[in-house]
């Protein structure tokens, strides 16, 4: 495990969620299903989750795992806040990649990795 310097910049981590609600078997009971590593973002903006997210390999891996071929903005005024589709939902997680590597948090499987 790399280790992480403070002179490095904030990485917001970007997830893709999937909460089919609490009879849906993928539920882990603490209101999430599936949870995915989209990214980590240097900024906390519109613009950095829209352009992570507009990335082709990333899209084509949000694509296969959630099976949406569109997503839609959650609030018209804040792109920020995320978009989604069908129960699926693109968002900052409100975690940072130091918080996870640094201080012993669960890292999210990374949707490049997923097959």
């Amino acid at each position: 495990m790399r280790t992480i310097s403070t002179l490095e910049p904030t990485r917001y981590e970007i997830e893709l969620v999937y909460d089919g609600g609490s009879e849906d078997p993928a539920h882990d009971g603490n209101g999430y299903g599936q949870r995915y590593l989209v990214a980590y973002s240097v900024g906390r903006s519109a613009r950095a989750l829209r352009d992570t997210v507009r990335d082709p390999k990333r899209w084509t891996a949000i694509e296969r795992i959630s099976g949406q071929k569109a997503f839609m903005q959650i609030s018209p005024n804040r792109v920020s806040d995320g978009y989604e589709r069908n129960g699926w939902t693109i968002r900052f997680s409100g975690r940072t990649q130091r918080d996870i590597r640094g201080h012993g948090g669960d890292e999210l499987p990374f949707i490049l990795d997923e097959s």
